[in-house]
């Protein structure tokens, strides 16, 4: 189904995640994990897209089970070995994944519009990033560009998100897993820039770079 779903201009990312999502919830039966895959994947075909079959399986499975379709906590693992930052005021950022050290293709460009990039499991914005791992949310984190300088803003995630440095190497908090979350505290964008490294929960990492132009090769998706 996910080649289907890339074969027909479908985000194949959204299937993807939300087949891991079920597979490790704790609170499902494997009789009940298995009935929700199946609907998922057979309303996945009558529509012809995961966006609207997720909502879908996930209502059903609030209403049935009383469980919708949340994220396992984790927790933060160490960062990566510090890059160089050059002067980037005005110019346009993209995110390269990391996956166990090594660089994963393509560059994903940051939007330029005002609304940003969000990066998600289940995000279905538009321009969203979705090649992540099973522990983040399903609208985990913004990326926006505002007066020339490009900041990063939590969305309430599960597991929370930091920053690596690429210049200090020190590591700031975007904003805490929500276990750490103190009531009645804001967690403000913080500024991100070339070199950096962004950790949404435990395991999904993205190395910011500096891209040549406005328009990028690859979309967020990372289709061709």
């Amino acid at each position: 189904m996910r080649r289907a779903v890339a074969d027909t201009g479908g985000d194949a990312n959204l299937y993807a995640n939300t087949i891991q999502k079920l597979s490790v919830e704790p609170g499902l039966t494997d009789e009940r994990r298995g009935q929700l895959c199946l609907m998922l994947f057979v309303v996945t075909g009558c529509l012809g897209s995961p966006g609207p079959a997720i909502g879908i399986v996930d209502d059903f499975a609030t209403e049935a089970f009383s469980l919708g379709l949340g994220t396992i906590e984790t927790s933060v693992g160490p960062g990566f070995a510090r890059a160089v930052r050059p002067s980037e005021r005005g110019v346009q950022l993209g995110l390269l994944r990391i996956l166990d050290g090594v660089a994963q293709p393509p560059l994903l460009a940051l939007s330029l519009a005002p609304e940003g990039t969000v990066i998600g499991a289940l995000a279905t914005t538009p321009n969203a990033i979705t090649n992540v791992d099973v522990d983040v949310s399903r609208e985990h984190l913004r990326i926006y560009r505002r007066g020339g300088t490009w900041w990063a803003q939590g969305l309430g995630s599960t597991n929370g998100t930091t920053l690596i440095s690429g210049d200090t190497r020190k590591t700031s908090v975007i904003e805490p897993p929500r276990a750490e979350r103190k009531p009645g505290v804001t967690y403000g964008p913080v500024k991100i820039t070339n070199s950096d490294t962004l950790c949404l929960g435990a395991t999904t990492r993205f190395l910011v770079l500096r891209i040549a132009g406005p328009h990028a090769q690859h979309d967020a998706k990372g289709n061709e």
